[in-house]
């Protein structure tokens, strides 16, 4: 009888532990769900912005050009050299 209420014993205290587990389990996996959910919302920010990046660039680039090809900034140097014979 003792070996049986032993056994018993054993089994409730095993049962206990995984019920325990099993809530564990149910927390964690919430908690990956959400942490799932920011990383995707994170990635749809950032594909906006790099989005926006790539608009930005693109109509800029002319005005990057004209600023480059202007002959205030071409070859500044010539300026300072001394040209007397």
């Amino acid at each position: 009888m003792l070996e049986v209420e032993r056994a018993n014993q054993s089994k409730l205290e095993l049962v206990a532990k995984i019920e325990v587990a099993e809530a564990d389990l149910q927390t964690r996996k919430k908690f990956l769900d959400v942490a799932l959910n920011h990383v995707e919302a994170a990635n749809i920010g950032k594909l906006a912005v790099e989005e926006a990046l790539r608009r930005w660039r693109a109509e800029n680039a002319r005005k990057r050009r004209c600023i480059d090809n202007n002959a205030k900034f071409k070859n500044s140097c010539r300026v300072f050299k001394d040209e007397t014979p």
